[in-house]
């Protein structure tokens, strides 16, 4: 099951739990007040002791799904979800069959009216509110309310018959109600997730560079601040390296500020594949400038990265009408342990300077801060 399915399949089992939750004990419960209001104890005491076993055991099966779903997160989605429809379902099953049983056997028939209005009010009452699952809005209707109208027509009677009549009717009612409140309920899911990719849509191009498609300088201040914080918290190193490509201004003046686009784009483009770790923050810092947030990395390691990125620049491949145009670039870095008695901006102030001794020193070479 891929992830959407996933999701929809967690929301959908969260919601039926949630809906489902009241009515755990309500057959037994009804159960109870009909057979103690007829002393069905003392009178069918066999009968009375059967069919209030297997309400108990349909309430346990249901509060040891609530245990499960609550207190074992690990407990596979599917299995949770097939054992909630599946409990509603014998529930139902359990009570039209009762109600089925007392209609055809007159020793019972001081009891099937009211299981047969308490029938009809859980069918639709169920239908409509747990009509969320396919299955249950499908299956529950019919197999609480079928048998009360097949035990109908078995006693014959003209009152039987009408009252046949009008269960099938509530049986109509109940599948179309619920057909509506489904309908309903997934038109309201599948806004939510419209709104939901919205609204991720809308995070992504506020914290993305339009045109070279890393992240922007807002996006980068954020994480910045983060990983010092957390560096600082757990006492690792967090290392910085700023980027500029030599000479850009000159050949955005030479050949035009669309062909300059079209650098920086390819810079881009490089840098998102040179990066080796999920954890570093590449980002546009502003103009021909780029930065590159490498947390958990001491000094040890930045050289190697740096030296990456800077021949990965230089390997670009680019020409303006059919003359090969080479770029380079210079990188200052920086790394420090965060301490609480260090300013948030030293990293950046530090390899700012260092980029600075790069192009003094040349240009197309790293310098790091000591």
């Amino acid at each position: 099951m891929n992830g959407s399915s996933d999701n929809i399949l967690q929301q959908l089992h969260r919601d039926l739990t949630n809906r489902a939750r009241g009515g755990i004990a309500i057959y037994f419960g009804a159960w109870l007040l009909i057979a103690l209001s007829f002393d069905y104890p003392q009178q069918h005491p066999v009968f009375f002791a059967l069919n209030s076993a297997i309400f108990i055991l349909t309430v346990l099966s249901r509060l040891l799904h609530l245990f499960f779903y609550k207190k074992r997160p690990s407990t596979p989605l599917p299995l949770l979800y097939h054992w909630l429809v599946n409990s509603i379902l014998v529930a139902g099953l359990h009570w039209g069959l009762l109600t089925l049983w007392t209609l055809s056997h007159d020793d019972y028939r001081e009891i099937s009216i009211f299981l047969l209005l308490t029938a009809a009010s859980l069918g639709i009452a169920g239908t409509i509110t747990l009509g969320i699952s396919r299955r249950i809005g499908l299956v529950y209707p019919l197999v609480i309310l079928l048998p009360v109208i097949l035990g109908l027509l078995l006693r014959g009677a003209v009152e039987d018959i009408l009252l046949s009549v009008m269960a099938g009717l509530a049986l109509v009612y109940a599948f179309v109600a619920s057909r509506t409140a489904s309908q309903d309920y997934w038109r309201a899911i599948d806004n939510q997730a419209l709104l939901e990719e919205r609204a991720k849509q809308l995070e992504k191009l506020s914290t993305t560079d339009q045109l070279t498609q890393l992240n922007n300088r807002a996006y980068f201040d954020r994480r910045y601040a983060e990983e010092w914080k957390r560096c600082q918290r757990l006492g690792s190193a967090l290392s910085l390296l700023i980027l500029d490509l030599d000479h850009f201004k000159v050949l955005n003046d030479s050949y035009g500020h669309v062909f300059g686009d079209l650098c920086l784009q390819k810079v881009g483009e490089t840098l998102q594949a040179t990066r080796h770790r999920e954890p570093d923050v590449i980002a546009r810092y502003g103009g021909e400038e780029f930065v590159i947030l490498l947390p958990d990395i001491d000094e040890a390691f930045v050289e190697a990265i740096a030296e990456r990125f800077r021949l990965a620049i230089a390997a670009i491949e680019l020409d303006y009408e059919s003359h090969p145009v080479a770029l380079s670039c210079s990188i200052g870095g920086s790394s420090v342990y965060p301490g609480r008695a260090l300013s948030e901006d030293l990293l950046l102030k530090q390899a700012d300077i260092a980029l600075y001794r790069a192009k003094d020193n040349g240009r197309n070479q790293f310098q790091l801060y000591t």
